[in-house]
């Protein structure tokens, strides 16, 4: 393969900084606010080996969030640019870093949560879409809420309407923070799964939070669960995938409409040759009895994150993935 010394060095020292040591947790906030504030807003426990810890403190205002219309929120935070649209049940869609797409989500592609459920369902002849979430048959959002950050404290929260978000544009703090409640309610086997997602537009990264919990219905029918979607550009043609440290594959992307991986994985790094820019996604723990699945379409390079999900009302678990460009 080629790849260049600069893509290995670099992916090399990316894999063995997250496992076992916690190398970036000496940066999180020293007058210890962090982590205490991030979970009294978003309700989960932040991890110091992710991104936002390493936003400079107290950091100038930089981080925006607009909407011109009712359906798109568009989020900046340094060099990353990402949006939400209501179409896609406010799901993120595709991330730019310095204008260099490195997410790809358009047209009838879509990332973040989505369940298959076994229904056995037929509509004018035609099998109904297994799947539910995303961009598929649409979750029911209950709430959203935007964050901003300065390194240290929440500067302001706001509370938007899912159903008609008015026009805005705040500029404030290094960091943006998305959160959305929503349910993936089936109409022939009831609410199967709560889902509460909070992104993290920081100018170091992403990072993405999800809490799946048991809803009232027939959980049974659900065949598996994706937490996670990514999407990288058909730029990238090659990647490493690592199991705590260790490299577990190394192989090339293809076009041939095949599936690939199905692994173990806490990092995968992939590589834009054209613009040099490499890709780095990452758990700092790891999953057991989760597989990453890849997807080799014509187009992209297509990730689905297949984890455990909950068997019982109420049970519920949690999966954290960042996400950077180097």
């Amino acid at each position: 393969m080629n790849q260049s010394p600069r893509f290995l060095i670099v992916a090399s020292i990316l894999s063995a900084a997250l496992f076992p040591t916690c190398v970036w947790a000496a940066q999180a906030s020293p007058n210890g606010t962090h982590e205490g504030d991030m979970k009294k807003l978003t309700g989960f426990q932040f991890d110091p080996r992710g991104l936002a810890v390493r936003v400079e403190t107290g950091g100038k205002d930089g981080a925006s969030a607009s909407s011109a219309d009712p359906k798109t929120i568009t989020i900046r935070a340094g060099d990353y640019r990402t949006r939400f649209d209501a179409g896609s049940s406010w799901t993120m869609r595709s991330v730019l870093y310095r204008n260099q797409v490195i997410n790809h989500s358009e047209g009838g592609t879509y990332l973040q949560s989505v369940l298959n459920e076994s229904h056995g369902q037929i509509s004018d002849g035609k099998p109904v879409d297994p799947f539910l979430g995303s961009g598929h048959r649409p979750e029911q959002v209950d709430s959203l809420e935007i964050g901003f950050y300065d390194g240290i404290k929440f500067l302001s929260v706001h509370e938007l309407d899912p159903e008609k978000v008015e026009a805005f544009e705040i500029e404030r703090g290094t960091t943006v923070i998305f959160k959305k409640r929503s349910r993936l309610v089936s109409a022939f086997n009831g609410t199967l799964i709560h889902l509460e997602h909070v992104t993290v537009i920081a100018p170091t990264g992403v990072e993405q939070y999800v809490r799946v919990s048991g809803g009232d219905g027939d959980l049974s029918k659900i065949a598996f669960l994706y937490p996670h979607m990514h999407i990288l550009p058909n730029a990238t043609h090659e990647y490493l995938a690592f199991h705590e440290g260790n490299i577990v594959e190394q192989a090339l992307f293809k076009d041939d409409n095949s599936m690939s991986l199905r692994k173990e994985v806490t990092a995968i790094i992939t590589w834009v040759p054209e613009s040099n820019t490499g890709i780095h996604l990452y758990h700092t723990r790891s999953y057991p009895r989760g597989k990453v699945h890849i997807w080799n379409r014509a187009g992209d390079n297509k990730l689905y994150f297949r984890y455990p999900y909950p068997r019982a009302r109420g049970e519920a678990l949690e999966y954290a993935l960042f996400f950077e460009a180097f």
